[in-house]
């Protein structure tokens, strides 16, 4: 696994940061699905220095975390295609920064203790979060990236000293995520990738820096190797007797993929 997971952030984050918002030159208009506007960002929690204007807007991280693949029917093997049920994490991290009141005038903090504001807008984005998912999963990249969900926790942050809940809260998605079906060898540029990326690639908008992540990717892939099919590997194997047995036959098996359902 691993390239599904690459697949399902690059479609959450689209569908989070629409590019074709991104792209549009007139501010007043742009249509964001959050609060955090393109506050977004993939696998990093960092902060915007605080004379930047987006310091003081929500902001999002996402992650997927840990993965597994679990054996599903008579499957020996989670190894082979179509024998393994992909799973992983989708991490949502939300953060409210918080102004305090301090010698030097208001100073800008990442994260800070909790309030009734702040709660009110993780809320609200938490559930901005969770619609504009929904619609991903009907027409949008993400429909290829992502199964089904099998649950869901949101987690307050806490300061590790004081234990004080802080403005910030993660929302974890256990999800059910395609597995990886590698291309012939031959293919190239985005055909180069594995399904499910190569499917939220192809979905994704011309130039927007999942497309860009994708094709850069794929031109990492180009040149490598791929094995081929199990039903075309052939293995000849000699066997060999006893002085009185009759002469060393030889038997050619070929591998068939009939593992589980």
């Amino acid at each position: 696994m691993s390239l599904n997971r690459t697949a399902l952030r690059l479609a959450v984050i689209e569908a989070l940061r629409p590019f074709g918002e991104v792209v549009k030159t007139t501010p007043a208009v742009k249509h964001w699905p959050t609060a955090a506007q393109d506050n977004i960002a993939d696998s990093l929690i960092e902060p915007w220095p605080a004379t930047d204007a987006r310091a003081r807007l929500p902001f999002i991280g996402v992650f997927t975390d840990d993965g597994q693949i679990e054996k599903h029917g008579s499957a020996q093997d989670v190894t082979f295609a179509g024998q393994g049920l992909h799973r992983c994490t989708l991490a949502i991290e939300i953060i409210v920064p918080q102004t305090s009141s301090g010698p030097d005038g208001a100073v800008l903090q990442f994260v800070a203790e909790t309030n009734a504001a702040a709660e009110v807008f993780l809320e609200a984005i938490e559930g901005q979060i969770f619609e504009t998912l929904a619609a991903a999963r009907l027409d949008g990249a993400l429909r290829h990236a992502l199964i089904t969900i099998d649950g869901v926790q949101s987690r307050a942050w806490r300061d590790p000293d004081s234990n004080l809940k802080l403005s910030a809260r993660r929302i974890e998605i256990e999800c059910r995520i395609p597995e990886l079906v590698w291309p012939a060898t031959g293919a190239l540029g985005l055909d180069r990738l594995p399904r499910p990326l190569r499917n939220v690639a192809a979905a994704l908008p011309v130039n927007s820096p999942g497309r860009l992540v994708a094709e850069g990717i794929a031109t990492i892939l180009e040149g490598t190797t791929s094995l081929p099919p199990l039903e075309e590997i052939r293995t000849t194997i000699v066997l060999e007797r006893d002085g009185e047995s009759p002469a060393p036959e030889s038997i050619d098996f070929t591998a068939s993929n009939s593992f589980g359902d």
